[in-house]
């Protein structure tokens, strides 16, 4: 907390939940950072997120696979705003694929893709946040905002600068070979 004070950054990703840390969450909201925070991995019977996910001063991000279908684990509530990639591999120093998921997956996948779209641009509070969140999902549950994936997967708005994307060449190392 002291870092954040004292670095004042303009988007903070919360992959964390603590349900007993009040004193935290009070000196959390004062940076003025937008927070982008983890729904929490407990399930569907969940009464809302969270913490800090549930707090009206962050944007709570659950998790969606690629193929469409919803995080099994996302807790569920009104303060879910959104969706995100999870089931993502990174890859370990042996080659191998890793798995990644839960909503600690999603979070910073949505807080760099705002990083992204407000960079170079001052990053403006969170209500109006929240509105462009809310104008470019793309609802994939029950129509409009719910509990399950606020109001859907976040895609970039369309203004974004978009950059053709150069097809790599993927050198084969001798570890790869064997």
């Amino acid at each position: 907390l002291m870092w954040l004070k004292a670095n004042e950054p303009d988007i903070i990703n919360m992959s964390l939940a603590l349900a007993s840390a009040d004193w935290c969450w009070s000196e959390l909201m004062s940076v003025g950072s937008l927070v982008v925070a983890a729904a929490g991995n407990h399930g569907e019977d969940t009464a809302d997120l969270s913490k800090p996910a549930c707090y009206d001063w962050t944007i709570g991000v659950g998790g969606i696979y690629e193929d469409g279908r919803l995080y099994g684990d996302n807790d569920n509530g009104d303060s879910m705003d959104c969706v995100a990639y999870t089931g993502v591999y990174a890859k370990n120093s042996k080659g191998k694929g890793l798995p990644f998921t839960g909503t600690s997956c999603a979070a910073p996948w949505l807080a760099g893709m705002l990083a992204a779209y407000y960079s170079g641009r001052e990053v403006p509070p969170v209500g109006a946040v929240r509105e462009l969140i809310r104008a470019n999902c793309e609802d994939i549950a029950e129509a409009g905002k719910d509990r399950k994936s606020g109001y859907g997967f976040f895609v970039l708005p369309d203004a974004y600068q978009e950059v053709e994307v150069p097809e790599q060449e993927v050198a084969e190392s001798e570890d790869d070979a064997m």
